[in-house]
């Protein structure tokens, strides 16, 4: 998720980068040879791949992502042929409003302003102040009301608002991460990497990244972090007594300090993901290596939901503590994402059984090919696994080039990505490049 790293696209994605919701980091080297710039990459990536797994908003954009699976499906099954990108083509206008507002929810989710990223952002003059108005956006089937949340800055010297959502606090988090850790060997451009860091800047706790970084986690363990974003940071920044609590009370009197009952809400959504996650797996559970797939899921949010339950900091704390990559994997003790070099190698981050792997792998085809779907231009057309494949070497016509037809039909074996292929129609279904 990281845009710029010295103004070079390439570097940084040569470097590593987390694509959402693929549970899969990729990173440039063996995690014991990192060097200061990789660690640097390597850090801020992570911060991605925690806020994706260990948050609760993680878990709500990865239920709405599942929600396309079953928009792909109607589509085939009524037409019988993928005009693809989605977003350009509409087909009948129940079909046509899903598409929209599932595009629409993740324009809500990433859109901030339109800024590039080259702009010379700072604060105005004085204490840094959040603003709330009533906006109108499309939400998954129907349009809603929700909460504006933005701040005044100078924007190349002229006054504008910038608002307050998923983007600025994922990747402010994950710059203050590096802050954290005094890594300062690439610098960052200001939008969106430090809006959230000016707004910081004239408070108490301007320089304890520790405790900005619970204030923005405890957010996303929410399903409207800008809104909770808000009621914390005002809460923290009133006073100097917060300076000199430690890490766990400064978390606690926040939560107990806010409006409403923290703890009841996150176990409420906790219990409606799980719900998603359960609907999800009933309609993919018929498919080959769906069975790895489901356990690794549902195992997966499990160890997330009953962690969080009993210790909100815990995905947090080695990051708080500083730790190093090995030893920040090794303590969280986490089976359920994988690591990618630049090789294209996939390791495990644990000693991992076969059936957990292989259900990642399988996750991470079925996202690959969802994506490529809605937005085929940003995705490259081969195959996800081709450099671990075990079935090109014996020269067989598989999937491994992955939008052609199959000459395999259902019942044969298939790789992971054969069968979220299959899953998802390619064989039988003629696609359209628009």
């Amino acid at each position: 998720m990281r845009n710029k790293i010295k103004n070079n696209k390439n570097l940084s994605k040569s470097l590593g980068y987390y694509i959402p919701n693929r549970f899969t980091l990729n990173v440039d080297r063996d995690l014991s040879k990192l060097n200061y710039e990789s660690f640097t990459i390597f850090i801020h990536e992570y911060g991605h791949l925690l806020q994706n797994i260990f948050t609760v908003f993680g878990w709500y954009t990865f239920a709405i992502e599942t929600f396309k699976l079953g928009i792909i499906r109607d589509i085939g099954k009524n037409f019988r042929e993928y005009h693809i990108p989605f977003k350009k083509h509409f087909y009948n206008a129940e079909i046509s409003k899903k598409i929209q507002s599932q595009i629409g929810f993740q324009k809500y989710i990433f859109n901030s302003q339109n800024l590039s990223g080259e702009e010379t952002i700072a604060n105005l003059p004085g204490v840094a102040k959040l603003y709330e108005e009533t906006s109108t956006f499309f939400g998954f089937t129907e349009e809603n009301e929700r909460q504006r949340i933005y701040s005044e800055f100078l924007v190349d010297g002229i006054k504008r608002e910038i608002e307050i959502n998923c983007l600025t606090l994922y990747e402010s988090m994950s710059y203050i991460i590096e802050k954290h850790y005094s890594l300062y060997s690439i610098p960052s451009p200001d939008f969106p990497y430090n809006i959230i860091s000016l707004l910081f800047e004239n408070t108490n706790l301007r320089t304890d990244y520790g405790k900005q970084l619970i204030i923005i986690y405890l957010s996303l363990l929410t399903p409207a972090p800008e809104i909770i974003f808000k009621d914390l940071f005002e809460k923290a920044t009133r006073g100097s007594y917060h300076s000199r609590v430690d890490n766990e009370l400064f978390a606690d009197n926040l939560v107990k300090n806010l409006s409403g009952n923290f703890n009841q809400t996150l176990l409420d959504n906790i219990t409606l993901i799980s719900k998603y996650i359960n609907d999800y797996c009933d309609k993919i559970k018929f498919y080959e290596h769906s069975t790895n797939y489901i356990k690794w899921l549902q195992d997966a949010y499990s160890a997330f939901s009953n962690q969080i339950i009993k210790d909100h900091l815990f995905f947090l704390r080695p990051i708080l503590n500083k730790d190093k990559s090995n030893n920040l994997i090794n303590q969280l003790d986490f089976d359920y994402f994988l690591l990618i070099n630049d090789k294209n190698i996939i390791s495990s981050v644990q000693n991992k059984s076969d059936d957990h792997v292989r259900g990642m792998i399988f996750h991470t085809s079925l996202f690959h090919s969802i994506n490529y779907l809605f937005d085929y231009k940003t995705y490259s057309r081969k195959c996800p696994i081709i450099k671990n494949c075990q079935e090109k070497e014996k020269n067989l016509n598989c999937l491994c080039h992955p939008y052609k037809h199959s000459i395999k039909v259902p019942g044969e074996t298939l790789c992971e990505y054969g069968t979220a292929a299959h899953l998802l129609l390619f064989h039988d279904i003629k696609i359209i490049y628009k």
